[in-house]
């Protein structure tokens, strides 16, 4: 879980589909890692919190590297220890290029997901070999901020 523009994203896949490195293109990018691996859930109204267990403070594994600090990487504002979440973004492995020619666009894979009765905003992109690119993340990201203020004048 990372905290982008103060608000939670919750980074979801299957073992090995390029979480970790997609948090790690993330916090390159500015933004503050929450927890790894594990979080812990809080509900209060229709709000749900990500907290990072006290144990994992700042620490990321990174496959192949090990268990790093993120603040001695990226500085002590790469790491919070909570965060409301606002969003999810699903990692789903793809196989072969033709599945990625053939995913759904522009919209076609947002939905919503309920975590402990808190309905959130879900978006679903196909992670290769190299993961997610941290870039369309944070477009992505911005685009749905965007639509939830009412869009962006160009004028």
């Amino acid at each position: 879980m990372l905290a982008l523009d103060d608000q939670g994203l919750l980074i979801t896949g299957d073992s090995g589909v390029g979480k970790s490195l997609l948090a790690l293109g993330l916090l390159d990018r500015g933004h503050a890692l929450i927890s790894d691996d594990l979080v812990e859930l809080e509900v209060d109204g229709d709000t749900l919190t990500g907290h990072c267990p006290t144990t994992l403070e700042g620490r990321l594994e990174v496959r192949g590297v090990g268990l790093v600090d993120v603040r001695q990487l990226f500085g002590g504002r790469a790491w919070r220890s909570s965060v409301p979440i606002s969003r999810i973004v699903h990692l789903q492995h793809i196989q072969s290029p033709q599945v990625w020619r053939s995913w759904p666009r522009p919209d076609g894979s947002r939905d919503h997901t309920i975590v402990h009765g808190i309905r959130l905003p879900r978006l679903t992109l196909p992670a290769g070999t190299h993961g997610v690119p941290p870039l369309v993340v944070e477009t992505g990201w911005r685009h749905d901020m965007a639509g939830a203020a009412g869009g962006i004048d160009d004028a």
